[in-house]
């Protein structure tokens, strides 16, 4: 058994891979180490003089890089890599955070346990010693579980020494990707669940997912992480639907052509392919392609292709004949009808991202004693509202919930059998019954109801909008900053014709009690 000795504070200096890197909050070990000395003995290694090696240099050279230049730290690695020498010390394995207690209450020396550990040994005894702490920093375990790879062993030797499964490791390695400085920040300031390092992670780039890293745990992340995946989506799909337009001679064309004139018809719906259904989809878009260049032999094929939303729609060339003065005032005109259209096109896709975020905090909303209030008055305001302008209810999503058939019912049988369904609808189906009687669908879900699509939006407040927003954020919901500019008028999309109606403070403050639940990443 090794012997217990007390060694000067001074000749004790921390290890440099120690997984912990912040040592903070002593005052209250520091007092009662003043008051009792130290119960617990330390455990380090004793190290001789000698000159440094190129690996040493290296790792001092990166502790200058790391810390700041008026710390201890610092001042250390730049002493050792002026002389090139270390001098005689022994490095602390276990027992960081006293050892910077006991600095503070004074002491000039500190029992100590001296051990013969390989480099190895050391690192894999601080990972054991400090993994299980609740307050170790996420990206110190992640590094810590990689400095224990890069000595050799496999995932599942990591797994059965820390007692994480190997799943939980691989994650936190992944964050090791991520720019580490971004990491601390974000980490060390903001109230982060683990979940949302789980939706970071399904970002393949590492260049995106350190731009949308900046925004994890601020209002607008969910929508940051679902535009970065859609785009990604989008980019896998392109090669092979560029392929197969390549395949049809299908001529690509501006997609404010088809809204100026008549000399394009569609012949196709716009066609999502970036669906998870994308082989029916893409069956389904071969079909329409055929039977277009079937139909209408003679014409000229022709698409438009949208990048941002992920949707192709084809055209036919029609015929017609013009004068020179009429071809020529298209020519003017189609400047601005393709600007005006492409700034529709853009609403209309970032008005699609923001609705389904709206949709997603419902789907993940439980119906609760505390809100089961708010939800009930947002039925009656948009039942009241859609009373007042007889507009029907979502009814096809109503129906699919509540599993209506209604194959060849009678008005009064689809009358008494909806009126069944919704006596005996479970409670949580509350929260979306409520949410569909707004009617916010993707394909109905513009910000603004003002403007003739040859020119460019115009804001116009939409009421119906304001108030399922007022709902949401009574229970919770927070609005991403896209969303308010949207929605309230002040993004540089709409035309600049007034200044934008005033944000809406909303009627009450958010009622729910149910209190974030941190992932396992």
């Amino acid at each position: 058994m090794s012997e217990l000795v007390y060694l000067p504070v001074e000749q004790l200096w921390p290890h440099p891979d120690n997984p912990r890197k912040v040592v903070d909050d002593l005052e209250e070990l520091a007092a009662s180490i003043r008051e009792n000395g130290v119960l617990q003995n330390l455990t380090v290694v004793h190290v001789p003089e000698h000159t440094m090696d190129e690996g040493e240099r290296r790792k001092v050279f990166e502790q200058t890089q790391e810390h700041g230049i008026n710390s201890d730290e610092y001042k250390l690695a730049k002493a050792l890599l002026d002389s090139g020498t270390v001098p005689e010390h022994y490095t602390v394995i276990i027992g960081h955070r006293r050892l910077a207690a006991a600095k503070m209450a004074g002491l000039e020396s500190v029992p100590c346990v001296i051990s013969e550990m390989t480099e190895k040994e050391q690192l894999q005894t601080m990972i054991m010693e400090n993994m299980q702490r609740k307050d170790l920093k996420v990206y110190e375990q992640a590094n810590a579980f990689q400095q224990l790879l890069d000595f050799g062993d496999t995932m599942e030797e990591v797994s059965q020494k820390s007692g994480f499964s190997v799943t939980t490791i691989k994650r936190r390695v992944k964050l090791t990707e991520l720019d580490q400085k971004k990491l601390k920040d974000v980490v060390d300031t903001r109230l982060i669940s683990l979940a949302d390092f789980e939706e970071l992670n399904k970002i393949e780039s590492l260049k995106i997912r350190n731009e949308v890293l900046e925004k994890i745990g601020t209002d607008n992340f969910k929508h940051c992480v679902a535009s970065a995946l859609r785009e990604q989506e989008i980019k896998k799909k392109l090669p092979e639907i560029k392929q197969m337009i390549k395949d049809n001679k299908l001529k690509e064309i501006n997609s404010s052509d088809p809204y100026y004139n008549n000399a394009y018809k569609e012949v196709s719906t716009g066609t999502k392919f970036i669906t998870e259904d994308w082989p029916e989809k893409k069956k389904e878009l071969l079909d329409k392609m055929n039977k277009m260049l079937a139909k209408n032999k003679g014409s000229k094929p022709c698409y438009v292709l949208d990048k941002h939303w992920g949707e192709i729609r084809l055209y036919v060339k029609v015929k017609e004949e013009k004068s020179e003065q009429e071809k020529k005032e298209n020519e003017e005109a189609k400047v601005k009808a393709k600007e005006a259209q492409e700034a529709w096109e853009e609403l209309k896709r970032q008005c699609g991202e923001i609705q389904q975020l709206r949709e997603s905090f419902i789907e993940n909303l439980k119906c609760t004693t505390k809100n089961k209030t708010t939800i009930l008055q947002g039925a009656l305001m948009a039942g009241v509202m859609n009373g007042a302008l007889y507009n029907g209810e979502d009814h096809d999503s109503i129906k699919n919930l509540l599993n209506v058939d209604e194959t060849s019912m009678e008005w009064d049988q689809r009358e008494e059998a909806y009126a069944n369904k919704i006596i005996a609808s479970d409670v949580s189906n509350w929260p979306k019954l409520a949410y569909y009687l707004f009617g916010d669908r993707p394909d109905r879900c513009l910000t603004t109801s003002d403007g003739y699509k040859k020119q460019q939006p115009k804001y116009k407040a939409q009421a119906k909008m304001l108030l399922l927003y007022d709902w949401l954020q009574k229970l919770g919901y927070k609005m991403s900053d896209k969303e308010k500019a949207l929605v309230y008028g002040s993004d540089e999309i709409y035309e600049k014709t007034k200044a934008a109606d005033p944000e809406p403070v909303p009627a009450g403050t958010a009622e729910t009690d149910q209190a974030e639940q941190p992932g396992e990443v």
